[in-house]
Parts: structure tokens; sequence; C-alpha cells
């Protein structure tokens, strides 16, 4: 049963998921979600800092395209890159748009439609009215959206993000139709249960990439996502406090989650402590409150 799939496990294989000690490191995909933590945007136009954002998550320069191809001399780089730039997915005019390459995909198939926008946005009005650049606080809650739309996708286990504009998308990988992800609200938080997963004790997400206990802006991380051994589709949930939690299934059945012991997440699960932490899953759309 190496490869088994989660409903060929039997139930004890799929809830009893504990895995104690378990290290694991956050994959650089997400450091790069995070680069406004290290970038200090107040001190830079809007516009420099959209292309360094835009490099990061797209890995290609957002005025790169069939223009500007081959050998450029200083009248050709001042002509595209300074007086007549044209942002290289252009909504309308596509004659720089490239055809190959990880722009195209990671724009058509990776992010959602809120964090495309900003982009379009700036890489076109924002280039001649700078009214119309992308401010520091639009980028860091965009961003912040961004993490906490990250899950894995149904099919193939692989990272993806969940579009509440786009419920219909597949994955990008497998082309697994992605469906509605499973959330974990804590608090005020609603965030998508993935393999990159971290809670705070107020449901705050620590900085990507960090291998510290402490979730930076909101104390110690009290819960943290591992996947399963055997099929990386089942995400558990790791309890980092000391105090023991209580997992109630919706079935009736409760569990005893010891400290730096693990359960996997379903539909319909809750997780209490007894001393008012309550983390509830649940699958369903993104754009509604849960």
């Amino acid at each position: 049963m190496t490869n088994a799939l989660p409903h060929e496990m039997s139930r004890a294989e799929r809830r009893r998921f504990v895995v104690r000690g378990l290290g694991r490191a956050v994959a650089m995909t997400i450091a790069l979600v995070a680069v406004y933590f290290v970038v200090p945007l107040e001190w830079i136009d809007g516009v420099p800092v959209a292309v360094v954002l835009f490099i990061a998550l797209f890995c290609g320069h957002p005025l790169d395209g069939p223009q500007t191809s081959g050998l450029a001399d200083e009248n050709f780089i001042r002509t595209h890159y300074g007086d007549e730039p044209l942002f290289s997915m252009h909504p309308t005019d596509k004659s720089n748009r490239p055809t190959s390459g990880p722009v195209p995909v990671y724009w058509d198939k990776v992010y959602p439609l809120a964090v495309l926008r900003l982009f379009e946005r700036t890489f076109t009005e924002g280039l001649t009215d700078p009214t119309r650049r992308v401010a520091e606080g639009q980028w860091i809650k965009a961003l912040t959206r961004l993490r906490e739309y990250l899950g894995s996708c149904p099919g193939c286990g692989g990272v993806v993000f969940y579009d509440p504009e786009r419920p219909e998308r597949v994955c990008w990988s497998c082309t697994t139709p992605l469906g509605m992800p499973l959330t974990i609200t804590h608090g005020k938080r609603r965030v998508v249960v993935g393999p990159e997963l971290a809670l705070g004790p107020n449901g705050t997400l620590p900085v990507p990439n960090s291998t510290s206990a402490s979730a930076g802006n909101g104390g110690p991380i009290i819960a943290q996502a591992v996947t399963h051994p055997r099929d990386r589709r089942i995400i558990g949930l790791t309890n980092r406090t000391t105090t023991p939690w209580q997992a109630a299934f919706p079935d009736g059945e409760v569990e005893t989650v010891a400290p730096n012991s693990s359960v996997a997440t379903e539909d319909g699960l809750t997780i209490t402590d007894g001393a008012g932490l309550r983390l509830v899953f649940s699958r369903g759309d993104l754009s509604k409150p849960a």
C-alpha cells in the first residue's frame, strides 16, 4: 500500500496520523511570496517595488518579451525599458507577450486574479500615472491574502494557490480540478489548509522560510502543518503547544492530540484545548465568510 490513495487507507491510518518530532523546511516559493518582509516599501517608488515582486513571483522581468529579445544597445534599452515600455502581460496589446518561459505559465495558471490586477495596473496605467501605482498597504494586503490561499492539489499534492474568483480552476501541474479548498478558521482568520501552514496564537502567520518556533509578529507557533509520510495529499496539523488538544471529528469521535503530535485534517474537524483555542476546519467558498 505504498502508493495507496487516501480513500484506500483505513480510517485509523488516515486519522491517527501522529508524527512526533518531525522537522521540516518551508519551500523557497513561500519565501518569494514574502518579499515585502525584507524590502522597505515606503523607501521606494511603486514601480521598482512592483518589478522586484514580479521577478520574484513570476521568474521574469515584467517588460521582457518578443520586443526586447536579442542584442540591445543603449538607445534600445532606453526605448523599451524607459520611454516606450510595454508590459509583457498587457491585457489588450499582446505584441510583447512571451510564448514560452515561466511568466505566461505563472500568469495564466498559478496566481489569483487579485494579484494579477495589481501588477496589470502598475505596469499599464501606473507607468505613466503615479496615482495609479500600487501603495505599500495594498501590496502587503494582497501578498498576505496570497499566503492565506496557499494550499495543495487534491490530485498530485503539489503546491497551488486557490482563487476565490475562479473556483473552477485546475492544478497547474496535473490539471486536476481544485474545487473548494479545506480551510481552517482561527479567531477572525480563515486560511487554506496546505503543507506550508503555520499559525501563531492569534491566527497570525509566521515569516515564511523561518526555522524559528516563533511566529515573529504574534508569539510562538501553536500549530504547524505536516504532510502524511505515505501520501502528501493528506495534510496533518501538529500541536506545537504544551497543552493536549481535543480533536472532535464530524462523526462524533474525539481524539487527544498530545504536544508535538499530529492529527490528519478533514472537513468538519474541530480542535480545542480547553483554554480558549478553537480551530474549525471546513470546505467551502473562500469568497464567503466562514
